[in-house]
């Protein structure tokens, strides 16, 4: 395919800052009489950021409102996250287009590590890191490292990205969470994350107890409320090791909904570009690896993911057992009404799971079960990538290694090494024959004549191009109104575009514009 093919950036423009500007409160009592919009009116009472001290200071008042007024260049500093346990960030933080570059975190005892520590009903908007630099090992407690966040609970983020590396390592008894943007999320209360993006290689190495490692998030788990990650992405590599189990994943390590009534967790209109590795020697141990999640379970509450892919190599090493998917290592829905369901997505990664006892691998998901009456479903769905499990027993598949307790309608596989679709267990699964041109129209509408019972056209998810797999309906559009789509014109060099909206294109410096296979 020649598609969304990048070079990851590593480096950042010079920054400009206004000088002798501490933080600066807009507005005054006169201001403040006069009739502004609500926005407006947040602005004039807001404090505004200049340079690094400023960004520093806000840990001195955690529930104010604060804006960036400047780029702040934070090279040469040793940067203390905003926000602990007992002292959350409860305010807001708007970027303003402005970035924050070369921000160093290095540390071996903040238990909360991150530009914001731990919030707690905070808004964050805009927040753009550019070439961060995070680098901890904490001796004692749990781990929390991310990005932005470290800890976030029922705070909503839109619109943010980080570049550049996390490393995190713990010889706590305690566990380790880590990801590219937040850490974990931990929530009671409705919260989105949307619109935001990592570019950045995300470590955890020589964890002596559990970890929750992602491209993202590393972490995710929601009792009485909903969560979503909308119309966001990961592209930096994810490599996991730790004594006991793993959970690790280019997009979420791991995403829990855990209630007794209403509660959900939803990826959407997502994707993963790096490679996902989950090492664990631990002799008892269990590794997860997926390309987009490591894994998803919705213990009496439901666990989606819809309208996303994975397109990085996934590696699973467990002491006892691992499960490895080009999408989703483990896929499961626990109690009479818990639902783990995967819906219009696709995998093109191999998927490669080694362990001392049992083994899943697939090239869409590892293993994907219901117990206790629960289920795991799966539709419209297909993977490229080959299955290999390696163990006393394995379970391997072009598209599941074990199917189990729930249902699958529309799968579909296709590489030239599995001999079968599902390791074990039953499905509507089919294998391609003929190759990416079987699929191709006039019209782009997506139909093969080898799988006729699916097609693709009737949920109007996908669209198809010459010589391609499928492509999702959001990834391409005559009518721009994404990044990706944009890039995608190459898909059809004959079609009449236009723009529908302005595009922020400064995530694109550094990229490789080259066509080639994607990576």
């Amino acid at each position: 395919m020649k598609w969304f093919n990048l070079k990851r950036q590593r480096g950042c423009q010079a920054s400009s800052k206004r000088t002798g500007a501490a933080h600066r409160r807009l507005g005054s009592p006169f201001t403040r009489r006069l009739r502004f919009e609500p926005m407006e009116q947040r602005r004039l009472l807001s404090v505004t950021i200049y340079d690094f001290d400023d960004l520093q200071d806000m840990d001195t008042d955690l529930d104010e409102i604060y804006y960036l007024g400047a780029d702040i260049d934070a090279s040469g500093e040793n940067f203390e996250p905003v926000g602990d346990s007992s002292t959350p960030f409860e305010g807001e933080f708007y970027g303003a287009g402005y970035t924050i570059s070369d921000l160093t975190i290095d540390t071996s005892s903040d238990a909360y590590v991150g530009l914001f520590g731990y919030t707690s009903d905070a808004t964050l908007d805009k927040v753009a890191l550019v070439n961060v630099d995070i680098d901890t090992d904490l001796s004692t407690g749990t781990l929390y490292a991310g990005g932005v966040v470290g800890y976030s609970s029922n705070t909503d983020i839109s619109d943010s990205y980080v570049t550049g590396k996390l490393s995190a390592g713990s010889t706590s008894s305690a566990a380790t969470y880590a990801g590219g943007l937040v850490g974990a999320v931990n929530n009671s209360a409705n919260q989105t994350i949307s619109g935001s993006y990592t570019d950045c290689d995300v470590q955890v190495t020589d964890a002596a107890s559990r970890a929750y490692v992602g491209g993202l998030l590393g972490y995710v788990n929601v009792f009485g409320s909903d969560f979503a990650v909308l119309d966001s992405y990961a592209m930096g590599d994810v490599t996991a090791n730790a004594s006991p189990t793993i959970h690790a994943g280019g997009l979420v390590g791991f995403a829990r909904a855990f209630s007794s009534s209403d509660s959900s967790v939803t990826l959407s209109q997502s994707f993963a570009t790096g490679d996902v590795d989950a090492d664990s020697t631990h002799p008892n141990s269990t590794a997860y690896a997926g390309g987009l999640v490591g894994e998803i379970i919705g213990v009496g509450s439901s666990v989606g993911i819809e309208d996303s892919y994975a397109t990085g190599t996934v590696t699973a090493t467990g002491g006892s057992s691992a499960r490895a998917g080009g999408l989703v290592g483990e896929s499961v829905g626990v109690g009479p009404t818990g639902e783990a369901y995967i819906a219009n997505t696709y995998a093109t990664g191999s998927a490669t799971a080694s362990a001392g006892y049992s083994t899943y691998a697939g090239g869409l998901v590892g293993r994907n079960a219901g117990r206790m009456l629960g289920v795991s479903d799966i539709s419209n769905s297909y993977a490229t990538g080959v299955a290999d499990a390696n163990a006393t027993t394995t379970y391997e598949g072009g598209f599941a290694g074990l199917h189990a307790g729930g249902t699958i309608t529309n799968g579909w596989w296709y590489n030239a090494v599995n001999t079968s679709g599902l390791g074990s267990g039953s499905g509507d699964v089919t294998k391609e024959t003929g190759g990416a041109g079987e699929f191709y129209d006039a019209d782009h509408d997506v139909y093969d004549t080898d799988a006729p019972n699916w097609d693709f056209s009737a949920p109007a998810d996908w669209i198809e191009f010459t010589d391609t797999y499928p492509h999702l309906i959001y990834e391409w559009s005559t009518s721009i109104t994404t990044l990706l789509q944009l890039q995608n014109m190459q898909l059809d060099l004959d079609a009449t575009y236009s723009l529908a909206n302005d595009i922020d294109a400064s995530q694109t410096a550094g990229w490789n514009w080259d066509s080639g296979d994607s990576e």
